[in-house]
Parts: C-alpha cells; structure tokens; sequence
C-alpha cells in the first residue's frame, strides 16, 4: 500500500528501473501472502518496466490499486 504512490511517481516520471523494482518489491511480497491477482499484475508491471514498454501500463496500475486494498481487507479480516 505505501508503495503504490512511488510506483505512480516512477511512471509518470517515465523512470523504468525504480517501477521495475517497485513492481518486484509488489510482486514478491503478494505473492508470499497468496495475493496471486496482485502478484500477475505487479509481474506483468514489472516486465513491461524492463522492456521501456508503457503499453497498458495505466490499466495495470489501475488494477495494482483495486488488488492492494482487497489484500489489505483480506490480511485484516482473515490473518491472525
């Protein structure tokens, strides 16, 4: 959730190695807690970072921020 906002920052400043690494940082750390959807996005993020492709770019970090709440609620309501 924190890094949502730098992974929006590296975007719109075109950086491709900080949202590579964000996308990393996201991917790895949902797809430890079973957060697959968040995980897909955030790899194909990441890939998309690494190639300098922006295609759908916007679409993909629109459904990082629909997923991110959704682990949140999950982590709260079902985590011990």
């Amino acid at each position: 959730e924190k890094k949502y906002p730098h992974l929006v920052m590296a975007y719109k400043q075109d950086d491709f190695a900080a949202l590579a690494r964000l996308a990393h940082y996201i991917k790895g750390a949902a797809l430890n807690l079973g957060a697959d959807p968040l995980g897909m996005f955030a790899k194909e993020l990441e890939v998309k970072a690494k190639a300098h492709d922006m295609d759908h770019v916007e679409e993909i970090l629109e459904r990082i921020e629909i997923e991110i709440p959704r682990l949140k609620e999950f982590m709260l309501t079902k985590m011990p």
